[in-house]
């Protein structure tokens, strides 16, 4: 059992005298500078040579694979090579800050960011446009389906999110089953604040969830976007409008998206605390019941959604006093393109499918060494690369016959092809309810993806279905 970090009277007074995580904002600024010149002086070439290599059939990602498709697909793998080789991510969030305010000038540079507010991918102009109308969507100046919560109070700071404090060797971690190595999570962390958004079935014409006295009435999705923790953000052009706003609208449900922070500015496990505080938020802020809430992401986000699950099964019913039940309530999972090892090694798919896919290997190595991964980083984490905190594919038959119903997606042509195959039998081999959707001829994440928009929404309305399934229709419903 993890001990109660309440009753630890030193680590109470510094949480208490504790400040919040301050950004190096100048190395990612410049690194934000290089990314756009470099990619202003070689788009043109890039478009004209993928271009070419499109309208050739023989010369696509894929045989099967659309003119239109195909130069997407080399265009996005394009770009991400851009961001591996200069390491552009966008710039923390900032409450109150410029990107944050309604008008051309906030839009503008969230836009110059990545970050959002989104729209559809466009011609610049337009793009900007749509941005600007994003930013001033809802009545007022304020935008309410932007949202900033608090960090989890210090009860849950225990097992893999046990907090570090005082001077020299980061202690122990104490009393917990699947981690005993260095307490990793930095004090400041507990007095930062996240941001998240809402995305929902009507689009503008819906106002996000409130606290209601009887309860909420229908379920929502909590949701982490992908990129490999290192890249993008819940409010940007692919992970909000393309990605969540469709999955809102397609599947009949509320979504929650959390923008927590990247690495190496968070470093493992530093997402999972802010996945956790966006849980806690839907939970005692707004009063959803567990069983109202599927925990899903994306690729990255996959891998987040199963360890906030891992978390709240192991730690969660200490935390409320509820040991005796040891089942996450969640009514069910969504996984798509889900990361789930952290080697390329073992996965045959990942070489073979390099030349058909969006995204490099390159690009997931840069993802686990600025998350602090691996031997070089033993003496912070001592995690091997094979733990299933860090490669949920490594599961054992026993603890993934405690999970929870899965909607797992996969594109037919992606590098993560076979590690979610091999997460899926596993999962069945422990009798765990497992709903595995294959798209043929699609690459990684294509969900993000505005030309492969029409397989996607036809995933996200199969999901919607499969969640009417795992709900307890009374006292609440989802909306048709």
């Amino acid at each position: 059992m993890s001990p109660d970090p309440t009753r630890d009277e030193a680590l109470v007074a510094a949480v208490k005298s504790a400040k919040p995580p301050r950004p190096n904002k100048w190395r990612p600024l410049l690194r934000l500078l290089i990314f756009h010149f470099l990619t202003v002086g070689t788009l043109p070439i890039a478009f004209l040579a993928n271009f070419i290599r499109a309208a050739i059939p023989f010369l696509r990602p894929h045989r099967r694979m659309s003119f239109v498709a195909a130069l997407g697909t080399l265009m996005v793998r394009y770009s991400i090579r851009m961001m591996v080789l200069t390491s552009f991510q966008p710039l923390p969030p900032r409450e109150h800050g410029w990107r944050e305010q309604p008008g051309l000038i906030g839009a503008s540079l969230a836009t110059l960011n990545m970050s959002g507010p989104g729209s559809r991918v466009a011609h610049p102009l337009l793009t900007l446009k749509a941005a600007t109308k994003q930013a001033h969507k809802q009545s007022g100046k304020r935008r309410n389906d932007r949202v900033w919560f608090d960090a989890p109070q210090l009860p849950y700071y225990r097992g893999i999110l046990t907090l570090k404090h005082g001077k020299g060797e980061p202690q122990k971690v104490q009393g917990c089953s699947t981690y005993n190595g260095p307490a990793m999570v930095d004090i400041a962390w507990t007095k930062s604040r996240t941001r998240g958004f809402w995305f929902l079935p009507n689009g503008e014409k819906q106002h996000p969830p409130a606290r209601e006295p009887g309860g909420q009435k229908e379920p929502v999705v909590l949701y982490f976007h992908g990129g490999a923790g290192v890249t993008f953000s819940a409010g940007d052009l692919f992970m909000g409008e393309v990605l969540a706003s469709n999955l809102a609208k397609s599947s009949k449900l509320p979504v929650f998206s959390v923008d927590y922070n990247l690495a190496p500015y968070a470093p493992f496990p530093i997402p999972l605390v802010q996945a956790l505080g966006g849980y806690l938020y839907l939970t005692d802020t707004l009063g959803y019941r567990p069983d109202q809430i599927f925990i899903g992401g994306d690729s990255f986000g996959s891998h987040l959604t199963l360890a906030l699950e891992r978390y709240l099964r192991l730690e969660m019913p200490e935390v409320r006093g509820d040991v005796e039940n040891q089942t996450i309530a969640a009514p069910g999972l969504l996984l798509l393109s889900p990361w789930l090892s952290t080697l390329n090694d073992p996965w045959k798919s990942r070489p073979a499918n390099i030349g058909s896919d969006i995204i490099t290997l390159t690009y997931g190595d840069w993802g686990v060494e600025s998350m602090q991964l691996g031997p070089k980083y033993e003496k912070r984490c001592s995690l091997d690369l094979l733990d299933p905190w860090l490669s949920p594919v490594y599961k054992s038959v026993e603890e993934m016959s405690q999970l929870p119903p899965m909607f797992v997606g996969n594109g037919g042509v992606e590098v993560l092809l076979d590690e979610g195959k091999e997460f899926v039998r596993k999962a069945r081999q422990a009798k765990a309810d497992v709903t595995h959707v294959i798209t043929p001829f699609q690459p990684h994440d294509f969900y993000t993806l505005p030309f492969a928009l029409p397989h996607s929404r036809k995933v996200y309305t199969q999901f919607g279905h499969w969640a009417r399934k795992h709900v307890d229709y009374a006292p609440y419903v989802i909306s048709s």
